[in-house]
């Protein structure tokens, strides 16, 4: 939309050709992808990189969808071009009711394969996946570039540089971003890797000659955590969405954060922005039908055997609660260590005041 947005308003200029057009990525020095993630990551969608120029998150969607048993799945992209510039390597497979399901798709770096493999249920519902895009910067100029060509407006050369734009040219165009109270909702609710990464690499800008984006966010990161009271001994940061498995937390340096956070005068707008438990977000499944229901505002996370919830809780008979439980390591599933922390929340619901 916001593609669109801009080619509308160079149309309504009259503009009939753009000589070269350049993608001034300097917002966001430094590396897109983040050097401490992992292989797996930084090929799907929810490890994209993170550059001063996105479009649709930087990932390109797709979806699986089961067939006959003993077929490979079915292979359907958001964008139907794509299906001829891509070659896709299919090991998946449909199999009988009762079987488990589980999905992998991965890339590579340097050509268009798309790599499947995993198996869903024949008659079962589809998934939907997505995989990174390897040259954001260049995919958005080549977006633009298609917009502008379909209204006969004819383009030249197309370039994307880290160098800061000299040109004082009058503004031609231009979109406006949602309020950051919007885009807290999609970052905390539904657990947006791109977007709280695009926000800590906002925080530092704009960043000194020769800095790195995502170490200058982090550096201001840090002197906000130490305002609200956390010890900075309790935190390691390296990255904005906690992808990275060098990032370190302690539960109390959790509780600190949301303990400042209840007494700012933005309270409200950051307690909003958690997903609330039965409702909505990453917790809309949890606590279904229980004295937990609506009454708890909570961030999610899970990484490589690692699970955590952190939030705020609403007894019945008690004032609110902060908490954070963190479950490093478990030999078990997902739904097991979720379980664990379900049961723990629980007992907290039934926290009675003293007296």
């Amino acid at each position: 939309d916001d593609i669109t947005a801009l080619g509308d308003q160079l149309q309504a200029q009259g503009i009939q050709q753009v000589s070269q057009l350049i993608g001034d990525e300097s917002a966001f020095p430094g590396s897109a992808t983040n050097p401490n993630w992992e292989w797996e990551d930084v090929q799907a969608g929810y490890g994209a990189p993170v550059n001063a120029l996105i479009l649709n998150e930087n990932e390109i969607g797709l979806t699986l969808t089961p067939q006959a048993v003993g077929q490979p799945l079915q292979v359907v992209w958001d964008n139907p071009a794509l299906a001829a510039t891509w070659l896709v390597a299919n090991q998946s497979r449909t199999v009988p009711t009762g079987s488990p399901e589980f999905i992998s798709i991965g890339r590579d770096l340097g050509q268009p394969v798309l790599r499947v493999a995993g198996q869903l249920v024949a008659g079962s519902q589809p998934a939907s996946t997505a995989i990174a895009v390897f040259n954001p910067g260049e995919a958005f100029v080549m977006a633009l570039r298609d917009d502008l060509q379909a209204r006969g407006i004819a383009v030249g050369a197309l370039t994307v540089t880290q160098r800061p734009s000299q040109s004082t040219a009058p503004e031609l165009a231009a979109v406006v971003s949602p309020r950051l109270a919007d885009l807290l909702i999609p970052t905390n609710q539904q657990s947006n890797n791109l977007y709280a990464e695009a926000l800590l690499k906002q925080l530092g800008y704009p960043v000194e000659a020769e800095a790195e984006a995502t170490a200058a966010g982090i550096t201001v990161a840090e002197d906000i955590l130490a305002n609200l009271g956390v010890n900075l001994d309790q935190v390691v940061m390296v990255d904005g969405s906690g992808l990275a498995r060098k990032n370190l937390v302690t539960p109390e340096a959790l509780v600190t954060v949301l303990a400042g956070m209840a007494r700012s005068p933005h309270a409200t707008i950051y307690r909003n922005s958690l997903a609330v438990a039965g409702r909505s977000g990453t917790l809309r499944n949890r606590w279904r039908d229980t004295p937990v229901e609506g009454r708890l505002w909570g961030k999610s996370g899970a990484i490589s055997r690692n699970f955590a919830l952190a939030g705020y809780l609403e007894p019945d008979n008690h004032e609110p609660v902060a908490f954070a439980i963190l479950i490093n390591n478990i030999d078990q599933r997902g739904r097991v260590a979720r379980g664990i922390i379900d049961d723990l929340v629980l007992v907290l619901s039934e926290l009675e005041a003293c007296g």
